[in-house]
């Protein structure tokens, strides 16, 4: 009688507290996120990056930007891996909503999905791990100067495509110099 009673509140002791969760975003907190819900192929170009570049501890993947979409739909699926500045979403504030653990670094990857998420924890978690730099407006050259552009080419596939976004993404200014006549 008394091993089944303690075997019983064992029992319903071990069904509380495993199934009784926090939301893991809540202050600002990362829980142990695992990295199994993104592809192998993505966190070998992520390893890579932190190779060239280990003195961030927190990096923002794009997957949803203007350049996927210019000139009408190209079928491009350049994906940008960089640091986290700390304004990089300073005009929408519409911050990343899937947040993992990774080699001792914080991956923040940014999707079209951010926009149905509560953004009050988001922004603060961000805000916590980001990098914080001395011009506002320096945030998304500089976080395009530093990141990696690959190209998503298939299911579980991707291509490198350079690791200065910068000379991708941002338009080129050609200035005209009239011939002499």
């Amino acid at each position: 009688m008394k091993r089944s009673f303690l075997y019983n509140i064992a029992i319903l002791l071990l069904s509380v507290f495993s199934s009784c969760t926090t939301d893991p975003h809540e202050n600002g907190n990362i829980s142990d996120y695992n990295t199994f819900v993104v592809s192998d192929s993505l966190i070998v170009f992520i390893d890579r990056y932190i190779e060239l570049h280990p003195q961030f501890k927190s990096l923002t993947v794009l997957t949803d930007f203007e350049y996927n979409w210019r000139d009408g739909y190209k079928n491009n699926n350049v994906i940008l891996i960089g640091p986290s500045f700390d304004d990089l979403f300073g005009i929408k504030k519409i911050y990343p909503s899937t947040i993992l653990r990774h080699n001792g670094r914080i991956i923040f990857i940014q999707s079209s999905q951010d926009c149905l998420c509560r953004q009050n924890n988001l922004e603060s978690t961000y805000h916590k791990y980001s990098v914080k730099l001395a011009k506002m407006n320096d945030n998304v050259i500089s976080y395009l100067k530093l990141a990696f552009a690959i190209n998503a080419i298939g299911r579980n596939s991707f291509t490198f495509i350079t690791n200065h976004a910068d000379s991708l993404v941002l338009r080129k200014r050609v200035e005209f110099i009239p011939p002499d006549i």
